[in-house]
């Protein structure tokens, strides 16, 4: 083995190195740094704005396009002329307003340019319509469906013949006919205007309108009625992937009976119990079937029921819940899901609800029926198409009127039904996924020397979809591409990914703020070290002075007190290992206590238990100590009362420290074995790391980094990766349980000579044995590195190419007032705060409103989205009130924007006299900012 490729994948950074281990020397280091693909402040997609904007397009597009088609079929008809075709449909002074006319169109006949302007005014503005059933149910959507349900009712209360007729002549609508952005008060359906329509053509008719036959009315409702369905042509099972195990075969409902008989499974064979002082353990088969049992009858199953239901004692903990977190914020951390078979629920209470529990046994005796209904709800979205579909699988009408209206069925697991159906017999006697896939597609996960190449071909979009993952994978198959053209095919590629890689935005800003509290706790404990030893503490003696605080000052080993004003003595205490770092790899916070050193010497490579239990037959020294150590965290606590370590666990524990498991490492170590030709033919050649390791390896060696001084750290992080062999490990593990025995087996008179803490002793064999326990690669390494690093890394940035994002901000801005120096823009109130109340345009002049703005503001700490919840009025004596009888809402005001004199530069924005669309201004030749 010679060559050796190391990487440090982060979210915005990759580092790389390249070691030639035979010839001992550094053949190449840098750092790739390139922007999160996600919206820094929110985390959401990059794609969302555009997205957005290309839908609104969209429907402005086809809104317009409709529009056009009407304005033709009036030309066609005669009713304008191809000249006024633009011009007929303007309000003027002289023209009567839409609304009036189609009120008027109810008793009189109407000019032909008067009709097409009803006509026209009522195909502008559609109204609200479901193309889906469950719509009519959203939550999402209660304000909308509020709206139109209070319009209708209003319609029928007070005998109003038409929509038109309502808007003309009724007090709501008097102010304000269109909807405020935040409100759908003056929405209605779409039925009432095309009830309308028939009314105003029947009237016209019979009030001898030429205009107003029954073919023109046809031609013009289809132009009126049509609509686009969304899920046409099969699209989402157009972009459903494919199994990973059969080829031929699409991927499987998320939500289908099958797919979640078979993750429940898989997680009830999963599911880790932990107690106190015993090995970590699964449920037996019984217990699994019990569970799964239970969540077809419960909506939920959690982690407190299933304590309740095999009666689990209260020293035992569940695997995979953070206890500490959830009991700091005063939670139950067992109320947490442990199981839930959403599809399976939904199905079941949609179907006894309109067909009763007799038709719902049925369907559930018939799995593959089920499973066909879970496809078509998936992939079929409107009530036309899934009627449709569902009719074809042989469903009566009552139960497909119950199925129509279900929501969320949504993704794809990544196996197909028929892998589904190979595995799950075996899963279900008890056999975990890995273990079922070797069984059933042996080699699955051995990569296959076909289609290897010399370079990593682009990596497939649809196995990862989450953007940030995604661009941090793209980023490295790119390093590693450019590497190899450069140095050629690796002997073995190493990786390490950083932990919050696959993490989700809300997860990271979890991580973010823990590790801002930590940094704060390490803060305020040194200050605290300083004040009371008056000289600032190493690494190594801060973190002694935090374990002497969470311990209570007492050595959990001997239950003697620590003094503290020993704490950094030489020779007096020692951070110990609770599990032995050369049996388990922990270097975790969790895994170290503070003891004496004589106590850390007697222990040696051994556990508590074997150290404090195994001499004592009565076990009065081990229950002493499970007394002394009962207040500790408890993932401190367990690992001080495991009973046993033996070879099968201790390997557990190296395999989880020094190998990263997570699924985006898998995913990545996978790609790189099935479609990397490799120089050597080492049968790992492909390897990932946990941090862990290389922080342990990195402190020990000096390189200690600096993360706001440069971005240098990750090529050394890098180098540290690619030095991380398998032979290496053995020799760390040999060398440290060698320091451990040889300080536990130290003779009598030296151990004496340690307890009177002489300086000459403690200096000599004992601190000489812990320096040269940790083998570098080679003679001299990491000062090589550091020499490297600081003098050859170069730092590239991924390069943008084209140009994306918007142009400027979409703020509509006032000109009016820039000769003198200011522009004026609308802010909602709930945007307002009191510094920028200060920039009101017409304070002076409108004082009582300001006053009553202030005072709003002031109620709520100065914070306009509380303030403003509730509705605003203009208040009396206001300069602008509407009407004297009513005082108008006021949903915004107008704030001044000093402009400063910008470079005369062409920026190619067309703009008007009075109203520009930018935040760049032009007058006279100048420009504005």
């Amino acid at each position: 083995m010679s060559k050796v490729i190391g990487l440090d994948v982060g979210i915005a950074s990759l580092g790389w190195g390249v070691l030639d281990l035979e010839n001992q020397k550094i053949l190449d280091a840098g750092v790739r740094i390139f922007t999160k693909a996600e919206t820094p402040k929110t985390g959401a997609s990059l794609a969302l704005p555009r997205r957005v904007a290309r839908s609104t397009r969209r429907r402005l597009r086809r809104r317009r396009h409709r529009l056009e088609r009407i304005r033709n079929l009036f030309v066609e008809k005669c009713l304008i002329t191809e000249v006024n075709r633009n011009t007929v449909f303007a309000s003027t002074k002289d023209n009567l307003s839409p609304w009036q006319l189609r009120y008027e169109a109810l008793s009189r006949r109407l000019t032909s340019e008067e009709w097409a302007r009803v006509l026209f005014h009522i195909a502008g503005r559609r109204g609200f319509k479901s193309n889906r059933k469950s719509e009519l149910d959203d939550k999402d959507m209660g304000r909308l469906l509020a709206g139109v349900s209070e319009n209708s009712q209003l319609l029928d209360d007070k005998k109003y013949a038409t929509v038109g007729e309502m808007f003309h002549k009724d007090p709501k609508f008097t102010e304000k006919k269109r909807n405020h952005p935040s409100s759908y008060a003056h929405t209605v359906a779409r039925d009432l205007l095309v009830k309308e329509i028939e009314i105003l053509f029947e009237r016209q008719r019979k009030l001898g309108n030429l205009h107003a036959g029954a073919c023109f009315e046809a031609e013009f409702m289809d132009i009126f009625s049509s609509q686009r369905s969304y899920d046409d042509g099969d699209q989402i099972n157009k972009m459903r992937g494919l199994c990973t195990f059969e080829a031929d075969q699409a991927r499987a409902p998320k939500f289908s009976y099958s797919a979640e008989y078979f993750v429940v499974t898989s997680k009830c064979n999963n599911l880790t119990i932990s107690e106190e002082g015993r090995r970590r353990r699964h449920l037996n088969l019984e217990q699994k079937q019990l569970l799964m049992q239970l969540s077809f009858k419960n909506l939920k199953v959690t982690y407190a029921q299933v304590r309740k239901e095999f009666d689990i004692a209260e020293n035992v903990r569940f695997v995979g819940i953070d206890y500490y977190q959830a009991e700091k914020k005063g939670k139950n951390p067992e109320d947490q899901t442990f199981l839930e078979l959403k599809g399976f629920h939904r199905l079941r209470k949609a179907v006894e609800k309109s067909c009763g529990k007799t038709e719902w046994n049925k369907l559930t005796s018939n799995p593959e029926l089920l499973d066909s209904i879970a496809e078509i709800l998936t992939c079929w979205k409107t009530d036309d198409n899934r009627q449709r579909e569902l009719g074809i699988i042989g469903l009566s009408n009552n139960m497909i009127d119950a199925l129509l209206p279900l929501n969320g069925f949504s993704q794809f697991i990544n196996l197909s039904l028929k892998a589904v159906n190979k595995l799950l017999p075996l899963m279900l006697d008890g056999q975990r996924y890995d273990q079922a896939c070797s069984r059933v597609y042996q080699d699955h996960s051995r990569p296959s020397n076909k289609n290897k190449k010399t370079l990593l071909p682009p990596i497939p979009l649809e196995d990862i979809r989450n953007p940030v993952v995604f661009r941090a994978l793209t980023q490295a198959r790119k390093v590693i591409n450019a590497i190899i053209r450069k140095h050629g095919p690796p002997d073995r590629l190493h990786i390490e990914l950083a932990r919050d890689v696959s993490k989700s935005f809300k997860e990271r800003k979890k991580i973010i703020k823990a590790q801002g509290d930590f940094r704060s706790q390490k803060e305020r404990a040194r200050e605290h070290f300083i004040s009371l030893y008056g000289t600032p503490p190493n690494g190594h003696d801060l973190l002694k002075f935090r374990l002497h605080k969470t311990q209570n000052g007492c050595c959990p080993y001997s239950g003697v007190a620590i003094d503290s004003t020993r704490l950094i003595e030489p020779g007096y205490v020692d951070i110990d290992h609770i599990l032995p770092w050369s049996r388990t790899y922990d270097d975790s916070l969790n895994n170290k206590v503070l003891v004496l050193t004589a106590e850390n010497r007697r222990k040696g490579d051994r556990t508590p238990f074997e150290y404090i239990a195994r001499n004592d037959p009565e076990h009065r020294d081990w229950q002493r100590f499970k007394a002394e150590v009962a207040h500790y965290p408890y993932p401190k606590r367990w690992r001080l009362l495991k009973e046993s370590l033996d070879e099968k666990d201790a390997e557990a524990f190296r395999e989880r420290n020094a190998n990263d498991t997570s699924y985006i490492a898998r995913y990545l170590k996978n790609f790189i074995e099935q479609n990397l030709s490799m120089a050597g033919d080492d049968q790992q050649a492909v390897q990932t790391s946990n941090g862990i390791l290389t922080n342990y390896l990195r402190v020990r060696w000096g390189l200690l980094k600096n993360r706001s001084e440069s971005d240098l750290h990750h090529s050394v992080d890098a180098l540290l990766v690619a030095s991380i062999t398998r032979s290496m490990i053995k020799q760390l593990s040999d060398a440290s349980r060698r320091q451990e025995l040889w300080a536990s087996q130290r003779p009598k008179d030296i151990e004496e000579l340690v307890d009177t803490h002489t300086s000459e002793v403690s200096r000599s064999p004992f601190q000489f044995n812990r320096r040269i326990q940790l083998p570098q690669p080679w003679e001299n390494f990491s000062q090589q590195v550091r020499e490297y690093v600081e003098s050859k890394v170069f730092v590239s940035r991924m390069p943008m190419r084209k140009i994306t994002g918007a142009a400027h901000q979409e703020t509509i801005r006032s000109a009016k007032y820039l000769d003198e120096g200011y522009a004026t823009v609308k802010t909602a109130l709930a945007d307002l705060s009191l510094a920028k109340l200060e920039t009101m345009h017409d304070k002076e002049r409108n004082k009582p409103l300001y006053e009553a703005l202030k005072a709003r503001l002031l109620e709520h700490d100065g914070k306009g989205k509380k303030a403003f919840e509730e509705p605003f009025f203009m208040p009396p004596g206001s300069k602008s009130r509407a009407h004297e009888s009513i005082a108008p809402r006021v949903y915004s005001i107008k704030l001044r924007i000093t402009m400063n004199e910008g470079v005369p530069v062409n920026k190619g924005i067309a703009a008007n006299d009075r109203m520009i669309r930018t935040d760049v201004f032009e007058r006279d030749g100048k420009y504005y900012l």
